[in-house]
């Protein structure tokens, strides 16, 4: 415990005090009174953190009860609800974020990151789009210079590294209908690569797409978008 620098004076009545005599009785240290308000201060600060999971034991059941339930519906659950069952009759809270970190972001979503999102969300729009109105010819020799199957573009992003990016690329291609073609894609890639190729195209991209002038990608410029993402004699076809 740090050093105590300053000095607080507080007055209880008694009715209060007996209930510190209470808990700390019950403490197998025994602290004294000062030690346990700081450690019941302490407990109700942490307890009101955003960062902190805590659970009542009504909240314990009915999250044990809904788990139950989801494990026994669904049948490709994203959520591990054995691991939230077994973390919640551990009180283990704090392994359920790290476990899931896709679902707890922090709340305030950096507007660089939204707007990356939607760059990337247009760039595969548009790439995927204009790879699908290739000639056969054209396909297969944009396959083989890439060494990529690219009827795919948009893979999603690594879900334990770049929880944001989920998070926005989600809500934009569904509750906000922006890019309804991911609609149904999986937006973890579990690769921590994704991202760093998205960036290496965006650059190439957006000169390209002002060019276009809202028309289809022509074979040049798709090729010359994926090669920077890609690189050129990687076979992973």
């Amino acid at each position: 415990m740090p050093p105590k620098s300053e000095r607080f004076e507080l007055r209880l009545d008694e009715a209060f005090l007996a209930r510190v005599d209470a808990w700390r009785f019950s403490q197998p240290s025994e602290p004294s009174r000062a030690e346990a308000v700081r450690s019941l201060v302490e407990m109700g600060l942490q307890s009101q953190s955003t960062d902190s999971m805590s659970f009542s034991n009504p909240q314990k059941l009915m999250t044990v009860m809904l788990a139950e339930i989801h494990r026994a519906v669904v049948e490709k659950p994203e959520i591990d609800s054995s691991f939230i069952i077994e973390a919640m009759c551990g009180g283990d809270y704090w392994a359920i974020p790290f476990k899931h970190s896709g679902i707890f972001p922090p709340k305030d979503c950096p507007p660089a990151i939204v707007d990356e999102v939607i760059d990337i969300l247009d760039m595969c729009d548009f790439l995927e789009s204009s790879i699908q109105n290739l000639s056969d010819a054209d396909k297969a020799r944009l396959q083989d210079n890439v060494g990529y199957s690219l009827d795919e573009i948009f893979v999603g992003f690594d879900g334990n590294n770049e929880a944001w990016h989920v998070g926005v690329a989600q809500m934009l291609a569904g509750p906000l209908g922006r890019f309804s073609r991911f609609n149904k894609r999986d937006f973890n890639s579990h690769s921590p690569t994704t991202l760093g190729r998205y960036r290496r195209m965006l650059p190439v991209f957006l000169p390209l797409r002002i060019e276009s002038m809202g028309r289809q990608l022509p074979y040049q410029a798709i090729e010359r978008i994926t090669e920077a993402g890609y690189g050129k004699s990687i076979k992973k076809v």
